[in-house]
């Protein structure tokens, strides 16, 4: 009987497992959304000005660590393909084709047919290739390819494999951004970077450590992270672009990225109840890809047509006109279905 016991009291042990996170509050979920509101407003300033925003270099690894933070595993993967396909790159066309409609126009009547088709083909190529007023519509399609790769790589991959496919395909984004001159169109490169961080995120959120374990981890990434960034900020040690595939000093620079990520997380945590923080880029947060489609073209117009040169009006500008365009469209169910790829 005791020997039966024993073997009983093994069989009922628990066994180590990947923990399951606790469902997100709404303080946290706000939290979250003024993460991705002080990463637009960082893309903004870094795009008008020449403010010292080079130690901010984490706002588009946030972006993509945030996606594996909030990831949970689609039950039908065409679905979720056509969602994310909707949310992304439905927008990324329409914003793309009316933004440069006017000048492609102008190019067909100015320059010829071969002009014309020369232009639409740059345009289509996308990635790195498209630059000025399309300067981050990178983003989307890296987004996507980096979403869905990574949705359908859970969906046939142990926690194991998913860690040496994630390290994998991190050794060949670094050799990506060893060889400056090597790009794929839509950003489909910079995806081998994104997918790794959306994982971290995920990893982030499930690692299930203790207390004392968990304190000690954040001190010594929070530290790497910080220490970084004002290095960077001083030229020091390099950035992170993302968008043209120079990653810095190999696997540190990227590292200190994420662990930027992870000390914004700690701190906006903490800002959780803050009435300012959520005011403000709690608000921004859920515009932010509206923000990041239509801030150059408005900032950039308030340049050349207005004559309009004032750093600080044209941030504030660039975040508040997109802002109040994505108010108007998810007031509509044309607006919500076509711009927010969202249910009408």
């Amino acid at each position: 009987m005791q020997r039966l016991r024993r073997r009983a009291s093994h069989s009922d042990a628990p066994v180590r497992a990947e923990t399951s996170p606790a469902r997100l509050s709404q303080a946290q979920s706000r939290s979250l959304y003024a993460m991705r509101g002080l990463a637009a407003l960082i893309v903004v300033i870094a795009h008008v000005t020449d403010w010292p925003t080079r130690g901010l270099f984490f706002s588009m690894p946030l972006f993509f660590f945030l996606a594996g933070y909030l990831y949970s595993q689609p039950r039908d993967y065409g679905t979720y393909l056509v969602s994310l396909a909707r949310k992304l790159l439905l927008p990324y066309a329409i914003f793309l084709t009316a933004i440069s409609l006017p000048a492609t126009l102008e190019t067909f009547a100015s320059e010829g047919i071969g002009a014309g088709m020369a232009r639409l083909g740059w345009l289509a190529m996308g990635g790195e290739q498209i630059k000025g007023v399309y300067a981050a519509f990178w983003y989307p399609t890296c987004f996507f390819f980096a979403h869905a790769g990574y949705s359908l790589a859970r969906r046939y991959l142990g926690a194991g494999a998913m860690h040496l496919l994630s390290a994998l395909l991190l050794t060949l984004a670094t050799l990506n951004g060893l060889m400056a001159d090597v790009w794929l169109p839509l950003a489909t490169n910079v995806a081998a970077m994104a997918f790794p961080i959306i994982h971290l995120g995920y990893v982030y959120r499930h690692r299930g450590l203790s207390g004392q374990a968990d304190r000690v981890f954040h001190l010594l990434i929070g530290s790497f992270g910080l220490l970084y960034g004002a290095a960077a900020a001083f030229y020091l040690v390099p950035g992170l672009g993302m968008k043209i595939a120079d990653y810095g000093w190999p696997l540190v620079t990227p590292a200190a990225g994420v662990a930027m990520v992870i000390l914004v997380k700690q701190l906006f945590d903490r800002l959780q109840a803050s009435w300012l923080v959520n005011a403000t880029l709690g608000q921004i947060g859920p515009a932010s890809l509206i923000i990041m489609f239509l801030h150059q073209p408005v900032q950039m117009w308030l340049v050349s047509v207005l004559d309009i040169h004032h750093e600080l009006f044209r941030i504030a500008m660039g975040c508040a006109i997109p802002f109040v365009f994505f108010e108007c469209a998810r007031r509509t169910a044309i607006g919500r279905w076509w711009l927010l790829g969202k249910p009408r």
